[in-house]
């Protein structure tokens, strides 16, 4: 098999432990370089030159250049990638303007080499993604970037001023620390709007925040009070993909314009940051939100903002919430979540579950990784599942064609509980696949003696979760 192949007019490298070179087109467009262990990487730094310098190959034309790291690299390890490498990229192939680096980690040892490499190019660079930079190494990235993908340390901040705000078209930075600011892309020290006039994807991932020690307030007290805001603009941005966000001190989104073209929100563990957002929010002009809500979450806000998202004003392609480990229980009376089409949870009472449904009028797919059946009282209602299996076969929901029950708790006998289950599928008249990784809930099936009965049309799309 030959280093370079040819994928859609592109010649990529799949692993450079393979160096013959037979067969190979004289122009490259794209070099993708995969290191798969030490082994691999210590044979490209003893044989890179022989492979550049190859006659039958034409480098100058590459002008993509993809770096995979597959494996953790020792710190210690000397010959990692040594610099007459990124001399030689630079001097066989100078006409590079889009950078693509990879590591399995952010050591000294990859920050390092990547710096190296992109200030070797920081003059034509156009894409630019994956590595965390030093400033000290590269002293200038140019204004011509119109696509970022960087990790954040306190060196790679002081780049950012250097980058045209206007020119972006993608913006992704990862590793944020919880002080960050737009102030960062700012041109001058004094300004206080910032305009990204050509910024369409927005992807932002906070660092997770540090265990709490000590006692409450005092520095991020100070944190808090020092948080400039400015008024960013966003006139063409069509998705905003947050992660990990630093509840409320981080004011990114206090005074920001958005686009009347914003298409897809993607939020994980962000519902502060969509607090931020609504303000400026054309709810009715989306076609595709994604909310992750984890621990930590306001029940006031948690309320507040999914209803407003996920109401009955709003209409969208694709809506989907996944709920995990969240400190308080379900209601079904607060939700107004008419919206929603997917939902995803982590754990549900039987009873929210069974009470939810007949809300959420376009829920299409419902997933459930443990379905409980302790005691309870849901909205004032015991709970009895005995009285649960006497009420009427009515349906609760015309819409829904999918549902997972991952496993259910053993509080009750787990025949009442495979019962109740089962109960519920016959009140969903439009279901059509239905997963489950309980094997005695997958084998009543198997035994069912009604076999035209639904439960006996639903048995080629019962799939056994693991």
């Amino acid at each position: 098999m030959p280093l370079w192949s040819s994928v859609a007019g592109q010649h990529i490298a799949p692993t450079p432990a393979l160096i013959a070179l037979t067969g190979t087109s004289n122009y490259v467009k794209a070099l993708e370089i995969d290191l798969e262990d030490m082994v691999v990487s210590h044979e490209l730094a003893a044989r890179f030159e022989k492979i550049f310098s190859t006659a039958t190959t034409i480098w100058s034309t590459v002008n993509l250049l993809q770096i995979h790291i597959r494996y953790v690299t020792p710190v210690q390890d000397a010959q990692f990638v040594p610099l007459k490498l990124i001399d030689s990229l630079a001097r066989y192939m100078p006409n590079i303007h889009s950078i693509s680096f990879t590591p399995r980690s952010y050591n000294s040892r990859n920050s390092d080499f990547s710096s190296q490499l992109v200030g070797r190019y920081f003059g034509q660079l156009r894409v630019l993604s994956g590595p965390t930079l030093s400033a000290a190494v590269v002293p200038n990235i140019g204004n011509a970037i119109t696509s970022l993908d960087l990790a954040i340390d306190n060196t790679s901040e002081s780049l950012l001023p250097r980058i045209s705000a206007g020119r972006l078209k993608s913006l992704s930075l990862r590793c944020i620390p919880h002080t960050f600011s737009w102030k960062y892309f700012a041109e001058k020290e004094d300004d206080s709007a910032i305009w990204f006039g050509s910024l369409e994807n927005l992807r932002l991932e906070f660092l997770e925040p540090a265990p709490a020690t000590g006692s409450h307030g005092g520095d991020d007290e100070g944190i808090v009070a020092s948080v400039q805001i400015f008024q960013v603009s966003f006139p063409r941005l069509q998705i905003i993909h947050a992660g990990v966000w630093p509840k409320t001190e981080c004011k990114l989104f206090s005074d920001v314009r958005l686009s009347s073209n914003l298409r897809s929100i993607v939020s994980r563990d962000s519902v502060d940051m969509l607090v931020q957002l609504l303000p400026a929010l054309e709810v009715d002009a989306l076609r595709r939100v994604h909310i992750i809500v984890l621990s930590n979450t306001e029940q006031r806000r948690f309320y507040q903002v999914t209803n407003q998202i996920f109401g009955a004003d709003t209409h969208y392609a694709y809506s989907n919430m996944h709920i995990k480990n969240i400190g308080f229980a379900l209601s079904a009376q607060a939700v107004r979540w008419q919206a929603l089409s997917i939902l995803s949870l982590e754990s549900m009472h039987f009873a929210i579950m069974v009470d939810l449904i007949p809300r959420l009028s376009r829920l299409t797919h419902m997933d459930v990784r443990l379905v409980e059946f302790r005691p309870f009282v849901s909205d004032g209602q015991q709970f009895n599942p005995f009285e649960y299996l006497k009420t009427p076969t009515t349906v609760l929901s015309p819409q829904i064609n999918s549902l997972v029950t991952w496993r259910l708790e053993d509080t009750i006998s787990h025949l009442v509980a495979i019962k109740c289950i089962k109960h519920v599928l016959r009140r969903l008249p439009a279901l059509q696949e239905f997963h489950t990784s309980d094997r005695k809930l997958e084998d009543s099936y198997r035994m069912s003696q009604q076999p035209q009965s639904r439960l006996g049309n639903m048995r080629s799309k019962i799939r056994l979760l693991f």
